[in-house]
């Protein structure tokens, strides 16, 4: 489906903006001073950084909508992935896909915490109880809400357009725009060397751990944006990817339950790889992207 270019950009212009905009979005996180010497999960840093990416979000649109051809508000969005067509499958079929793919972690979380409460017929306390602690929780939100979403709003919703619209096809831009994501994680081992105790050759490796593992989810998430055309779909993910966190595959051989945990995670593996095209068919969601 051939779709009329939201703005036209060389590809330099394209990377220069995203290498602006991940810039723009991290060091909005150090805007107030003396922020770093306070502990991260402090109420009063968390709300300012809060402040600070919701900030860059807001800039982040008027960047795309400044370069738009005809300056329509309602199209920015669309190309945004901020639109109604098809929002109901881009939220439940995409983060099913992502759960088969936890389905180890998931056995795991299964056996380990809700077996326990479904013997003692608790475990609707025990789930309800833990989501009202969690809603009320600053880290919560910032964890699994708002840095998922405002992670996913510039360096998806914002970049994607970005890049196809300067001349990159679906494939590079899939593989190019985790690059952005990543390096954006880079500022951490400011954070690492500041704690006490860490050394270089610690964070270096905590860091570049991180950028490959957020190198590999940003490639999935952007699959998932391009091929749904929304926000929501790699939203989601994002966030169920952070309540996971990541395998803890070091603990199978020792389990009780190993050899059904082993079958879980090569199932889900496996499971994952062939329903990736067939569930993201963009035919299911109208993308706009539709390649």
């Amino acid at each position: 489906m051939e779709v009329e270019p939201l703005f036209h950009m060389s590809g330099l212009g394209a990377v220069v903006s995203c290498v602006g905009l991940a810039g723009w979005f991290v060091g909005s996180l150090y805007l107030w001073p003396d922020l770093h010497r306070i502990d991260r999960n402090s109420p009063v840093v968390i709300k300012r950084r809060f402040a600070s990416v919701g900030l860059a979000c807001v800039t982040a649109v008027i960047y795309l909508y400044f370069w738009a051809n005809d300056r329509d508000l309602g199209k920015v969005m669309e190309w945004m992935g901020v639109r109604t067509t098809g929002i109901i499958q881009a939220a439940i079929i995409p983060l099913a896909l992502t759960m088969v793919l936890f389905a180890g972690p998931l056995a795991m979380t299964y056996y380990d915490d809700w077996f326990f409460h479904i013997q003692r017929g608790t475990l609707h306390t025990y789930l309800f109880d833990q989501l009202k602690a969690d809603v009320s929780s600053l880290i919560f939100w910032r964890n699994y809400v708002v840095g998922p979403f405002t992670e996913e709003w510039v360096f998806r919703s914002c970049m994607c357009p970005l890049l196809i619209c300067g001349g990159f096809s679906w494939t590079q831009t899939i593989f190019l725009s985790p690059f952005f994501f990543g390096i954006a994680h880079m500022h951490h081992i400011i954070q690492h060397l500041h704690k006490q105790g860490t050394e270089l050759k610690d964070a270096w490796a905590e860091v570049l751990f991180q950028l490959f593992y957020t190198t590999v989810f940003g490639c999935y998430s952007a699959f998932l944006f391009l091929r749904t055309g929304h926000i929501v779909a790699p939203f989601l993910a994002h966030a169920f990817c952070n309540i996971m966190g990541f395998p803890a595959i070091e603990y199978i051989p020792s389990h009780p339950h190993k050899e059904k945990l082993y079958i879980a995670f090569v199932g889900g593996l496996i499971l994952f790889f062939v329903l990736l095209f067939p569930l993201t068919s963009p035919w299911l969601y109208s993308s706009l992207y539709d390649w």
